[in-house]
């Protein structure tokens, strides 16, 4: 693996987990302790990480959660060829719910130049873009949590408790290979799982930076999905036993064309 190559994955992994120990980072890279140490100079160089006793921890870390535009601005170029997968996975004259967070905000960006779908969500950022566009978009009601631009609590559970979809693209903030998806907020948590519950085709969206990045609460295991649309290979032992579970691991990759 070329330095650049793992000075991304560390900086991915990192912006999902927000702290990781040495051996954690070992383990993500498949590098020497030396090597490590090595990029790990040159990252906090590049005020990409802060190094601490053990390991590193986002430059965010001690502020609480990164919020929406901190996020954003992580793996760009991930979301954007995720966005375009999840887009070919969705049958015509479907409806979709597309979760909050910005992962699935491209991937609603993408099914807005659309016309044969109807969207809902519990994303204020997806809702002020849809009030731009002809597709039809309907926005559930609750309060807004601001970190992340989620509609969530109460109301929120009451209106998916009344609907039904043909599919939903869901987030996470990390997710491993033992446990499945997981987020760091017990009222998004559960928005996930009402959405789970109501939908026939569920699609996990979620970069590689996420990958054996647990967080503070899992709402899905892998059976609770058809489809992890992401942007890199995972090992084949891990893709094996998630498929086994009755989930597709599908690696979006960037036309060369384009």
């Amino acid at each position: 693996m070329f330095a650049e190559e793992r000075h991304k994955l560390i900086a991915n992994g990192l912006a999902a987990r927000m702290r990781m120990t040495t051996g954690e980072l070992q383990d993500l890279v498949r590098a020497s302790s030396a090597t490590v140490q090595r990029d790990l100079r040159i990252l906090e160089k590049q005020g990409r990480i802060v190094r601490v006793r053990g390991g590193i921890v986002h430059s965010s870390y001690l502020e609480g959660e990164p919020t929406f535009d901190q996020k954003s601005m992580e793996a760009i170029d991930a979301k954007v060829v995720i966005a375009a997968r999840v887009s070919d996975l969705i049958s015509p004259g479907s409806s979709v719910f597309v979760d909050s967070g910005t992962t699935c905000l491209e991937v609603g960006r993408r099914l807005l130049l659309r016309k044969d779908l109807t969207i809902f969500t519990n994303s204020v950022p997806l809702t002020a873009l849809g009030s731009k566009n002809n597709t039809r978009l309907i926005c559930v009601g609750g309060e807004i949590r601001e970190v992340s631009g989620a509609l969530v609590g109460g109301l929120t559970l009451s209106w998916l408790a009344n609907l039904h979809f043909d599919y939903a693209v869901i987030g996470a903030s990390g997710i491993t290979a033992d446990d499945g998806a997981a987020t760091t907020e017990l009222s998004e948590a559960a928005v996930k799982q009402q959405l789970l519950q109501r939908t026939k085709t569920r699609i996990l969206a979620a970069d590689i930076g996420k990958w054996e990045a647990p967080q503070r609460v899992t709402f899905a295991r892998w059976e609770d999905f058809q489809f992890w649309v992401t942007d890199g290979a995972i090992p084949t032992s891990a893709d094996e036993r998630i498929r086994a579970k009755g989930c597709t691991v599908e690696v979006a990759r960037k036309n060369p064309r384009s």
